[in-house]
């Protein structure tokens, strides 16, 4: 999808977080996506963009009151690192985007979800709200 909708999918930029083409891991706005047509092992789309090119999204508001668990993806700029996040409370959208921009140093950074979002991680000791859960993304090697 890539034109504005109500929600926090259709704010404007949107983007997809990509794996697997010629960049180990990706996160390409929509429309910019659809041009390119990067090869994409596995993607997926969601909103916003947290990090766009390095600067956070322009509608974010440092003192907003929408607060939830947020969780999301942000990319190295050399695409070789994905960092996966979720929040251990409930932040802003501002919040969330610093802490991928200005914490982890991504160029580009996208939110997966927030009202839902979930963790179950025995070795953190954190299994939010039991163990159901929505999509789940893994990573796995080849044995040499």
């Amino acid at each position: 999808m890539t034109a504005a909708s109500r929600g926090n999918f259709g704010m404007l930029p949107n983007g997809v977080f990509c794996t697997g083409g010629t960049r180990p891991f990706q996160v390409i706005e929509s429309r910019a996506f659809g041009k390119a047509q990067p090869q994409c092992r596995l993607a997926t789309q969601s909103g916003p963009m947290l990090v766009i090119d390095g600067a956070l999204h322009p509608r974010f508001l440092p003192d907003s009151d929408s607060r939830y668990i947020r969780n999301g993806v942000g990319v190295s700029p050399d695409g070789q690192t994905a960092w996966f996040a979720i929040s251990d409370r409930a932040v802003t959208f501002h919040e969330f985007g610093r802490l991928f921009r200005d914490g982890l140093g991504a160029r580009d950074a996208l939110y997966f979800d927030g009202s839902i979002s979930r963790l179950y991680a025995p070795a953190l000791n954190r299994a939010d709200f039991g163990r159901r859960m929505g999509p789940i993304i893994g990573l796995t090697g080849q044995k040499d």
